[in-house]
């Protein structure tokens, strides 16, 4: 089958991967702040800091779906595009958690990485199904698994990298800003790969083109 083409924005794609290196960078210096002695201010900061970090994430992933452009007028439907914000915040949150064990175990973090992984898919895939065509997308079920196994690797390297960014510092702040680039462009090149698992069919009617959004996908 002969699929729909898509061209791509760049300063959309540049400005989503600015965005997830920012985030990232947020959410090390969150995850110090929910180890607080003080166990109402702790939670606290993860409330905050999940609802900050998955915004953030979710920010990106919706500018990556900006960078991918159909020649065709789309819209958003909002019930869905919400629920791909709680699937973000959702992710987010159980990964400050997380960061709140004073030591994390192998299988906590093969674990943990599942489960994110798990649940930053959903907020692609919730993200995607908000855009309601019909035909509906085919995906590509190769480059959706690469993308899915991409995504738990991600999630490991942050639960990974926790321990690691606990001090505080001069030099703590550059290894922050390293770790956080590192995982920017790794999280924008799985968005990336996961966009072009995306396959839309020719002469696509968009039932939402209506609701929020606009031309682009």
């Amino acid at each position: 089958m002969a699929y729909l083409p898509t061209s791509s924005d760049f300063r959309a794609f540049a400005l989503s991967l600015a965005i997830a290196c920012f985030t990232f960078y947020v959410i090390f210096d969150l995850a110090r702040r929910v180890r607080s002695a003080d166990r109402g201010v702790a939670q606290l900061w993860g409330i905050g800091g999940s609802i900050v970090g998955g915004t953030g994430l979710w920010t990106m992933h919706f500018m990556g779906m900006q960078a991918h452009v159909l020649p065709i007028p789309v819209g958003y439907a909002v019930p869905m595009t919400f629920i791909s914000l709680l699937a973000a915040v959702g992710a987010v949150g159980l990964a400050l958690r997380m960061a709140t064990h004073s030591k994390l175990t192998r299988f906590r973090v093969i674990s943990g990485a599942i489960v994110i992984g798990a649940v930053l898919c959903a907020m692609h895939h919730t993200g995607m199904a908000a855009i309601a065509l019909s035909p509906p997308v085919v995906w590509d079920g190769v480059m959706t698994a690469i993308a899915a196994s991409l995504d738990i690797a991600l999630a490991a390297a942050i639960l990974v990298s926790f321990p690691l960014l606990r001090d505080s510092g001069g030099s703590a702040f550059v290894r922050q800003a390293v770790v956080s680039i590192a995982l920017g462009l790794g999280f924008g090149g799985m968005h990336l790969l996961a966009m072009d698992a995306a396959r839309v069919p020719p002469k696509p009617i968009c039932f939402t083109v209506a609701s929020a959004g606009g031309p682009q996908l």
